[in-house]
């Protein structure tokens, strides 16, 4: 006899997540979970990059002086464009093989270009090819930047009573580009993994 229920349940098992591996008798699930879920390793991690990028950006566009000096640089730009950050070197001192591009400049470019308040340009080689490609067709010169984006990531070591502890530190400076001095130091994010054996 026809039963909705019980097909039902057929069809949720087998649209479930556990997959049984070809060729052997073990079974493996996979699952999607949360950031605030996801696995957390002793080094530093996707998300801890992209929150440290949010938050060390949102902070240097919130500070007084910074406001200030974006105000400055409006007041003398055409209507359709903001104040250009160029994001140039940020120095990833850790011993972590990492694209620091797509970790934490790609972050922090989105919360500039989202908030509304700049325009941004990496010194990404790809990025720089494709904007040279587009003012030779377009026969212009590149746009100077007016405020250059510089910062490092780096990690401390220590250990104690079975416990090893990292620390990663996430600093970023933003520099007046006609004069080279810092309109903001931001004081360093960190993120604090420890281990106990």
């Amino acid at each position: 006899m026809f039963s909705f229920r019980s097909t039902f349940a057929s069809a949720v098992m087998i649209a479930g997540i556990v997959v049984t591996a070809p060729g052997c008798g073990s079974t493996e699930t996979t699952r999607s979970t949360g950031v605030d879920k996801s696995i957390v390793s002793k080094d530093i991690d996707i998300q801890d990059f992209n929150a440290a990028a949010q938050e060390t950006t949102s902070l240097m566009l919130s500070a007084p002086r910074v406001q200030d000096k974006l105000r400055a640089i409006q007041s003398k730009l055409p209507p359709d464009q903001h104040p250009l950050i160029k994001i140039s070197r940020v120095m990833n001192k850790t011993n972590l093989k990492v694209n620091m591009v797509d970790y934490f400049v790609t972050p922090i470019e989105s919360v500039l270009i989202n908030s509304g308040k700049v325009d941004s340009v990496s010194e990404d080689k790809g990025t720089r090819a494709a904007a040279a490609g587009q003012d030779i067709l377009n026969g212009t010169s590149p746009r100077l930047a007016d405020l250059t984006l510089y910062g490092v990531v780096s990690k401390l070591s220590t250990s104690a009573g079975g416990t090893d502890q990292n620390v990663y530190t996430f600093q970023l400076r933003l520099a007046d580009a006609s004069t080279g001095s810092d309109v903001f130091i931001g004081l360093p994010q960190k993120v604090v993994k420890q281990t106990t054996h």
